[in-house]
């Protein structure tokens, strides 16, 4: 059991507290687990919460340590989705070493909330206005860099509150608890639970009890109701327990106490976990996946980068491509290949997008250009009808034209023309090899090959989906030729004679 520290021990420094409509705003909803750790080692819990938390990117959370079977109950704020994987990584076991039990409860309400006492109901929509403010780049301006100048808007504005160490310490000098109220019986009414959460809510704020700083929250988990006060009068915690087991106990209702051990770590501070401002609009969990820098927050402003138009290329025409079942779906190196391009865009290094393109620009050359004078041989005029073909659309009439080493356009041109004698009522090859097509995915590849001159942030969306276009259309066409060449070499059954 963790001992009772003095206030002499502690360290007491200014904390932050968002409003709860600042943390709902990015979606996240409160949470408490209880723990219990055997054998506890303090330094060495913390350590390995706070670990675990920064995989989610939480910089601050409270952690109450406590008298009884519970040694320490942690309080953070995370997206529903969020926290369920922070809970799994919790019951894994080997984040939070000795763990033996542990309990979390969830926020859906909060009834009364001790924080921000100057935003009541008059106040909502004041608050929602000036919440639309609030964007990813701003919350980190004041929880990362302590922007003196966010810091005073967002208290103006009473969404950010500062405790100061004063505060603190006068609070530490009271008894912190937090008390569980369980479900009522099952079957009750929805308006005789009603009247049961308003008369505990009523002894709690009963002048004379000495209960300060009160917050009430209805969810669900280990209970129903869960309150937190600080006590300045203790035998009224004892006197309170016992009035609700006299009152609400033939209903159902019993109560747990738990109280804080140690105020160091009851500093009510918090922060908008980085996972929750990935998820905020527009940020696509899925697009987040593939391109983490896309969402990574502060990375990058709006003026700087269209996101909503990467958002929209990935979401749309990219991953999509990758659930296809036939035989345009993109391949893995593909999708690494846009990835790196992307990302290249993001950071603004032309460089790196063209080097992340370029393999498999040179890839879907080499299967375009392999089977051409095979399968040319198959169709009417053989060889050279496919060279006069392709001499056709140069101004250079007499051009030599070598089959083992045609450019991408030439490739491509060669594909419409194979497929259009082979495969002549082929629906595809007649909507997706037009030579305006073909030749605007030429020009994007000789900006690549050639490093001509390119603007990542600015003109990254017509090659980009030139270089798709190219990887889609090397599928169709090399799926065709395999299916081509496989007919050729079927061996006819001999008949008997």
């Amino acid at each position: 059991m963790p001992r009772l520290q003095t206030k002499s021990e502690v360290a007491i420094k200014p904390v932050l507290v968002w409003h709860s409509a600042a943390h709902e705003r990015f979606k996240e909803q409160l949470y408490y687990l209880l723990m219990s750790v055997k054998p506890f080692d303090d330094a060495r819990l913390k350590s390995e919460i706070q670990k675990l938390l920064a995989r989610y990117g939480v910089s601050k959370f409270c952690a109450y340590q406590l008298f009884g079977n519970f040694d320490l109950l942690l309080r953070v704020w995370l997206p529903p989705q969020v926290f369920r994987e922070f809970s799994e990584d919790v019951r894994g076991g080997d984040r939070i070493q000795n763990l033996v039990n542990h309990l979390h409860f969830q926020t859906l309400r909060k009834l009364q909330c001790s924080g921000f006492y100057g935003f009541g109901k008059n106040n909502t929509a004041e608050l929602a206005n000036a919440l639309q403010e609030l964007s990813p780049d701003r919350v980190l301006k004041v929880q990362r860099e302590r922007d003196a100048q966010e810091l005073e808007q967002w208290e103006q504005k009473r969404v950010l509150r500062i405790r100061t160490a004063e505060e603190q310490e006068d609070e530490g000098k009271h008894v912190k608890a937090f008390i569980a109220f369980s479900e009522p019986l099952a079957g009750l009414p929805d308006h005789a639970r009603g009247k049961i959460l308003n008369g505990l809510a009523d002894k709690l704020n009963e002048g004379g009890r000495g209960f300060e700083s009160i917050t009430l929250l209805e969810g669900t988990g280990f209970c129903w109701l869960f309150a937190k006060l600080v006590v300045t009068h203790f035998p009224e915690l004892g006197r309170f327990v016992h009035d609700v087991a006299e009152e609400f106990g033939p209903l159902g209702v019993s109560t747990s106490t738990f109280l804080v051990t140690r105020q160091e770590d009851a500093i009510e501070g918090d922060s908008i976990s980085e996972e929750a401002l990935r998820e905020f609009e527009p940020g696509n969990r899925r697009v987040a996946a593939f391109i983490p820098d896309l969402y990574r927050p502060g990375a990058i402003s709006a003026d700087k980068l269209d996101k909503r138009g990467i958002e929209d290329f990935v979401l749309e025409e990219v991953l999509p491509a990758t659930e296809k079942h036939d035989e345009t779906q993109l391949e893995r190196y593909d999708l690494d290949a846009l990835k790196g391009f992307l990302e290249g865009v993001i950071a603004g290094d032309r460089d790196a997008a063209f080097v992340a393109l370029f393999p498999r620009i040179i890839s879907a050359e080499s299967a375009l250009r392999r089977p051409v004078e095979n399968l040319a041989k198959r169709c009417q005029g053989n060889v050279q009808a496919l060279i006069d073909e392709l001499r056709k659309h140069d101004p250079k009439a007499d051009r030599k034209v070598d089959l083992t080493e045609l450019t991408l356009l030439d490739s491509l041109r060669a594909a419409r023309w194979i497929l259009g004698q082979l495969l002549p009522n082929d629906p595809w090859a007649q909507a997706n090899l037009k030579d305006a097509v073909l030749q605007g995915i030429s020009k994007h590849r000789n900006t690549v090959a050639h490093g001509k001159e390119f603007q990542p942030r600015s003109d990254w969306q017509a090659l980009g989906r030139a270089m798709l276009q190219l990887f889609l259309l090397r599928n169709g066409i090399t799926s065709r030729y395999e299916l081509l060449s496989e007919q050729a070499n079927e061996v006819k059954p001999q008949t008997n004679t």
